[in-house]
């Protein structure tokens, strides 16, 4: 029996803004968002590559990725197709994958939103693929504005998702965690009335611009 990943385990205490925040306002996804809310999804990232207009590639990943994976798929620009929906949900879901992220698009959001099967897509179509042609599985690909690689953190929220490279994941949620904290306690200055402009020394900046308050 695999031994829990430390690195999920924090990831699931977190949202997406801290840990993009921590990655220097990188590793969101630009336009991939989530289908339903509410949502959170939390796992590694399984690759595809689809050929355009067929999702073939992507029925074979449900077998190959294993339980806790989410499948971060590329579909060679195509905005147009429905790449996945209700069916592949509920194989997926049996398969213990974590959920779908996907630089395309997909069907049956009304189903897959009441199985609560987490499902990041560009949009919806309602227009189906072929099986005909096999793509290429656990690759980098890029997927959102970002390079994603086998085996990166994937962290999804009603927000978006961020994915976070491996080797950098210790030091990233750590990092994110610490701003999490550091939140805490400007929410409870704001709570007993002071400004977000002298929290954060925003006051200050503005003086020197010859603004006065």
């Amino acid at each position: 029996m695999s031994r829990p990943d430390p690195i999920l385990e924090k990831l699931r205490r977190l949202s997406t803004p801290p840990v993009s925040e921590a990655l220097g306002k990188r590793g969101y996804l630009l336009g991939i968002k989530p289908i339903f809310k509410p949502i959170k999804m939390v796992g590694t990232a399984y690759t595809v590559l689809c050929p355009r207009r067929d999702n073939l590639t992507l029925h074979m990943a449900i077998y190959r990725a294993k339980p806790g994976q989410v499948l971060v798929v590329n579909t060679c620009m195509d905005m147009e197709s429905g790449y996945w929906g209700e069916i592949m949900s509920m194989a997926a879901r049996k398969r213990g994958l974590a959920g779908l992220v996907i630089e395309g698009c997909v069907r049956d959001s009304e189903a897959i939103a009441k199985m609560g099967f987490p499902v990041y897509s560009c949009g919806i179509s309602v227009r189906g693929t072929v099986k005909e042609r096999v793509g290429v599985v656990e690759c980098p690909i890029p997927c959102g504005g970002e390079i994603v690689r086998p085996g990166d953190y994937v962290l999804g929220d009603e927000d978006g998702v961020v994915v976070v490279p491996r080797e950098d994941a210790p030091k990233v949620v750590e990092t994110a965690l610490k701003k999490m904290e550091g939140e805490k306690t400007v929410r409870e200055k704001i709570a007993e009335g002071e400004s977000t402009l002298r929290i954060y020394g925003f006051d200050e900046k503005l003086r020197k611009m010859g603004i006065e308050l």
